[in-house]
């Protein structure tokens, strides 16, 4: 797996796990967000990463931080360099 890739897929397993979580089937997800299934197949699957828009709208829409949905740890960010 490329570094580019690398976070894709793991944005797209974590998506994944909270649309699993809240029982969304992929047309009830793509319904919610306005975006077609294809595209959350796209999302999952690592092939493709949403907008700062539709980010913002799944972490409502979803009622999960973004921070978790990025897979973003306050701590670790903290200790990295600038």
């Amino acid at each position: 797996m490329s570094t580019r890739t690398a976070p894709k897929k793991a944005f797209g397993a974590r998506f994944r796990a909270v649309r699993l979580e809240k029982g969304f089937t992929y047309q009830a997800i793509a319904k919610l967000l306005g975006i077609s299934v294809p595209m959350i197949l796209k999302y999952e699957r690592g092939f493709s990463f949403p907008t700062v828009e539709t980010l913002i709208l799944m972490s409502q829409r979803l009622e999960v931080s973004l921070d978790s949905l990025l897979g973003l740890n306050v701590y670790e960010i903290k200790k990295r360099p600038l």
